[in-house]
């Protein structure tokens, strides 16, 4: 399943967790960021999850129960994975597997990205300053 890009010319930028975003007036490390969107997913986003996916028509109601009423379902649903049955063509049964839903934050422009460190200007010669007086004293 290809992921969904925000336009056909969005190029994510590499982030580490000391890089710092800003939102209007408010500032945060990419680090703090991240651990404030893993812990959003809680039970109540895990419980609307599931009812969005029950309105456009995946059912997975049977194990909505055992899921929404463990210790921490947006856990298993985000992290560990829902045990289910995978069959592809070429394969000759069903197969059990793990279905979870990962979610990335990404940060790009709708330009490439420019070099981060300047280019390097060509060394200057010792000889730079003696052809700089040959030029004006030839003006």
């Amino acid at each position: 399943m290809k992921a969904i890009d925000m336009t056909d010319e969005f190029n994510p930028i590499d982030l580490c967790d000391e890089d710092v975003l800003l939102f209007g007036d408010d500032t945060f490390k990419v680090g703090k960021f991240k651990e404030a969107l893993k812990k959003v997913w809680d039970r109540e986003l895990a419980y609307n999850f599931w009812n969005q996916l029950n309105h456009q028509g995946v059912k997975i109601d049977k194990i909505l129960d055992e899921y929404l009423h463990s210790p921490e379902p947006a856990s298993r649903l985000f992290n560990e994975g829902i045990d289910c049955e995978l069959l592809k063509p070429g394969y000759p049964s069903w197969r059990k597997v793990k279905f979870r839903i990962k979610v990335t934050l990404e940060v790009g422009t709708d330009a490439p990205e420019p070099s981060e460190l300047p280019e390097p200007s060509a060394p200057k010669s010792p000889l730079d300053d003696i052809r700089r007086m040959i030029k004006e004293e030839n003006q």
